[in-house]
């Protein structure tokens, strides 16, 4: 487990400006550790190959802890989870592009263990939301982690699922871990951090912008084996999900329901399952 230094570092380090995993790979070479490069002068940083950004960032105040980002720290389930700590989900990182560090609330442990993806529409049939819960109950109850993104509709379903088989679930967010989204999902949350675990690649306090989506669906299709579409629309973040899972040559799997005629098509080496 990460100190309360090193954590404290990775949390500022995760929200420098211009300093990503292949940056900070670099410096860490010549500074060690995170609380090194805190504590390093300005010439030090420049010699480890931080960018001009990221080394004013650190130079101000804005690279302070915040009293929020303190508070989260104090609780014993919270964790800062750098790309360079054991416990960082093998599959995300061998991804590719992936997080500087993950905020994860709940248990660590579950973020090597075997997941699948179950993503879809946030308007989906009953018929579709009936599938997504009956597909995560059953998995779920053989041990796989069934991880979505807490979004309304199939994400839920999936979630609600996986817990009704008392296992594991995992909420990937489009925003800061403190900043549930939707605020009709906030109950759910909690059960989910409770049971599994909420993850984030975002600094705490980020708001759920649209942009900021596409990262959590990458996340969520690198922590898979496999990504389930439910229903997805033919505009959506799960036929993203679905697509950087394809690229990751990771398993794809749709269900036929209302829209599956827009999904099948846009779905390269799928597997049709039927419920």
């Amino acid at each position: 487990m990460l100190s309360r230094e090193e954590c404290s570092a990775w949390v500022t380090l995760a929200r420098t400006p211009e300093l990503d995993v292949a940056a900070l790979s670099r410096a860490l070479q010549i500074l060690k550790h995170a609380p090194g490069v805190l504590a390093a002068s300005d010439a030090l940083r420049a010699d480890a190959g931080i960018p001009v950004a990221a080394r004013d960032f650190l130079s101000s105040t804005q690279a302070a802890l915040s009293a929020a980002e303190r508070a989260w720290l104090e609780n014993s389930r919270h964790h800062v989870v750098p790309f360079t700590d054991p416990h960082y989900p093998v599959l995300l990182r061998e991804a590719g592009r992936y997080p500087t560090a993950l905020y994860v609330a709940g248990d660590l442990r579950v973020l090597n263990d075997p997941q699948l993806a179950v993503v879809g529409s946030r308007n989906p049939t009953a018929q579709g939301r009936d599938t997504a819960h009956e597909f995560s109950e059953y998995l779920a109850g053989r041990g796989l982690v069934i991880t979505s993104g807490l979004a309304a509709g199939i994400d839920s379903a999936a979630h609600r699922g996986a817990l009704a088989a008392q296992g594991i679930t995992v909420a990937v967010l489009g925003s800061g871990i403190d900043v549930i989204y939707p605020e009709s999902n906030r109950a759910l949350a909690l059960k989910i951090e409770q049971q599994g675990a909420l993850i984030s690649g975002f600094p705490l306090g980020t708001p759920p912008r649209r942009e900021h989506f596409p990262q959590r669906n990458g996340i969520i299709a690198g922590l898979s084996l496999g990504t389930l579409v439910v229903e997805a629309a033919r505009r959506s973040g799960s036929l993203i999900t679905a697509r950087l899972a394809a690229d990751l040559g990771r398993e794809l799997f749709a269900v036929p329901g209302g829209n599956s005629q827009s999904l099948e098509p846009r779905l390269p080496r799928a597997h049709t399952a039927r419920g």
